[in-house]
C-alpha cells in the first residue's frame, strides 16, 4: 500500500470516529474565508447599500420598523389567542434558543 492510500485510510478511521466531522472543527470551517470571500463581501456591502439609499431606506429605521412590526404581531397574537399563546411564546423565548443551542453542541460532537 502506498504512503498516500494509508494517510487517507487512516483519515478515513478518524473522521469514522469522530462522527464523520471534516477535519479543523466547526469553528475554523466556519470562520476561515479567502480574500476573494471578503472581496464579494465588501462589493454586496457597497451595492446593497447603494440600492438602500437609491430608494430611501435607513438601515437604522429598517431594523426599528421590523422590531417593531413583531411586538405589534406578538401583541395581536396574545390578545387575539389569549393567555394559553401568550404563556407558550414567552416559554419559547427561553425554551428554543436553548434547544437550539443543545443540537448544536450535539452536533458538534
Amino acid at each position: 500500500m502506498t504512503r498516500d492510500r494509508r494517510d487517507i485510510d487512516e483519515a478515513i478511521a478518524r473522521a469514522g470516529k469522530r462522527g464523520g466531522r471534516r477535519s479543523g472543527g466547526f469553528a475554523a470551517r466556519f470562520l476561515s474565508f479567502s480574500a476573494s470571500d471578503v472581496i464579494v463581501l465588501i462589493v454586496a456591502c457597497v451595492v446593497v447599500g447603494f440600492l438602500l439609499a437609491m430608494f430611501g431606506v435607513d438601515p437604522r429605521a429598517f431594523w426599528a420598523d421590523l422590531f417593531d412590526r413583531l411586538g405589534e404581531a406578538f401583541a395581536a397574537l396574545s390578545d387575539n389567542f389569549g393567555a394559553v399563546l401568550r404563556y407558550m411564546l414567552y416559554g419559547a423565548i427561553i425554551v428554543v434558543p436553548v434547544w437550539l443551542l443543545l443540537r448544536l453542541v450535539k452536533a458538534l460532537r
